[in-house]
């Protein structure tokens, strides 16, 4: 005979960092950049959202080694970048990312 038994996961809490952007209307791009590695953590579209928010791992939170950026794909207006961002601690498993 075979029982099939409800198995309920429970996940405590997951730290991690979190980087929230106002973008401009006119950016077309978000870059978030790592500025000891130039590895970029994200590079995407802003698909006109005003903010837009990314988890980032937990090293994030204690050092400012994070470079943030909007720029536009048509050349039209300057790239805008801010140095020396901190990622924010949050628990990833509330966190509202809408």
């Amino acid at each position: 005979m075979i029982k099939i038994y409800s198995i309920t996961k429970v996940i405590g809490v997951l730290t991690m960092g979190l980087i929230e952007c106002d973008t401009d209307q006119a950016a077309a791009r978000l870059v978030i950049i790592d500025r000891t590695t130039m590895l970029a953590l994200t590079n995407r579209m802003t698909d006109g959202k005003s903010i837009i928010k990314k988890l980032v791992p937990i090293t994030y939170t204690n050092t400012n080694n994070i470079m943030v950026g909007i720029l536009d794909d048509s050349g039209t207006y300057n790239a805008t970048f801010v140095d020396g961002v901190k990622a924010q601690l949050v628990d990833a498993n509330v966190v509202d990312m809408t």
